[in-house]
């Protein structure tokens, strides 16, 4: 008996010098939690944050709807009612753009295909500072409505990805 369980890999992107990472269709009813896996995603800009951003059909959500919280070695930073999922901030520490670092980890997202729970993500990501010191971050969010979502979108506060490898699975 098969009990079907484990990830199944739903879409990747290989970046190559990229405004944003868009991945659409990706979420359906089909699974109830994803696994995204970033490997190395690298900007162009030095000293920039990660961002994620829901949406529908190729229109992602810009209002306020998105909260997040991000912990990093004790120091935290939130926020309500912005128009991003922050993934890592730069209050602290901004993203720097070594060509052998990149920011790495996983984040889960959970039920955002159902338009009657809101979409939830929590993970781990690590991401070297401007002057290339590692930094571990938990990070957490919640979209504020309940909708159904089908697409979720990847970029840097400034300028492009410049390379890196984006995978999104589906969870049984």
């Amino acid at each position: 008996m098969s009990l079907n369980v484990g990830r199944v890999l739903l879409a990747q992107s290989v970046i190559a010098t990229d405004a944003t990472t868009d991945f659409d269709g990706v979420f359906t009813s089909a699974y109830d939690v994803y696994e995204v896996e970033f490997n190395h995603v690298i900007p162009v800009t030095d000293a920039v944050e990660f961002y994620c951003r829901l949406g529908v059909a190729a229109t992602y959500d810009t209002g306020s709807v998105y909260t997040w919280s991000s912990t990093r070695f004790g120091i935290g930073a939130s926020g309500s009612a912005n128009t991003v999922f922050q993934l890592v901030d730069a209050t602290t520490i901004g993203i720097g753009n070594d060509a052998a670092y990149g920011v790495s980890g996983q984040m889960r997202v959970y039920a955002p295909a159902s338009a009657t729970l809101k979409t939830m993500y929590t993970g781990e990501l690590v991401a070297p500072s401007t002057s290339v010191f590692p930094a571990d971050y938990s990070i957490a969010g919640a979209h504020t409505t309940t909708e159904a979502h089908s697409d979720i979108q990847f970029y840097f506060s400034s300028g492009n990805l410049s390379s890196g490898t984006i995978k999104v699975y589906g969870v049984r």
